[in-house]
């Protein structure tokens, strides 16, 4: 369980360190897909309860997920 309480309000996917894995899609399919490169891409069009975005963040084995606060700080997972 995360201890961040606030709300996430941007995602961003590292393109350089992302290696395709795919395990944040498999969490969060509403959120990352994979594209054409086998890289991980975001529609922020799409919600997910914060505990899920969470757990597919801390999931990415590259790091390659950041995940932001409303004061564009990035949260540590």
């Amino acid at each position: 369980m995360s201890t961040f309480s606030g709300e996430i309000k941007k995602i961003e996917v590292n393109r350089d360190s992302c290696a395709g894995v795919g395990a944040c899609v498999s969490i969060a399919p509403q959120i990352f897909q994979l594209d054409d490169e086998g890289k991980a891409v975001v529609d922020e069009s799409n919600k997910v309860n914060k505990e899920t975005l969470l757990s597919a963040a801390k999931s990415c084995p590259h790091n390659a997920i950041s995940l932001y606060d409303e004061e564009g700080k990035v949260i540590p997972l």
